[in-house]
């Protein structure tokens, strides 16, 4: 039995996360928010999630096992820690910026949309003091 299996190139992947952030951006509008956080962490704040939970890789194409992404209305962010800056820059796109800072002091008086669920307690502390929060309804 013969398989044959066709990989995308990099213009082909970056072409389909645009249209994920696009339809993204598109949801946000309807929200009301400016910035979309999309963390590493699963309901269950577990270090490695299953591939359900992937949502961070899924919107930005980066594998690391931490991490943060921030989609807005005209630009595509990730936060990682210095292990992952190689990996990272491997992985995403010319879509996605790769940010050395605090995520925190970024997102810094936004309207912040979250899936709620996916959030450590901690992060959501200390975004709900800097900035404005609008959670995923259920």
């Amino acid at each position: 039995m013969l398989w044959l299996f066709i990989l995308p190139t990099r213009g082909l992947m970056s072409a389909v996360r645009l249209s994920k952030l696009d339809e993204l951006r598109k949801e946000m509008a309807c929200r009301g928010v400016e910035a979309w956080l999309v963390p590493s962490d699963d309901p269950h704040l577990s270090e490695y999630v299953a591939p359900c939970f992937s949502r961070r890789a899924f919107i930005s194409g980066f594998t690391g096992s931490a991490g943060s992404a921030v989609i807005t209305r005209d630009q595509a962010l990730l936060w990682t820690d210095s292990r992952y800056w190689l990996q990272a820059e491997q992985e995403l796109s010319s879509d996605w910026e790769l940010m050395k800072g605090n995520l925190v002091e970024w997102l810094e008086g936004k309207e912040v949309g979250l899936d709620a669920s996916c959030v450590a307690n901690k992060l959501a502390t200390e975004l709900r003091l800097k900035s404005t929060l609008k959670f995923l309804p259920n």
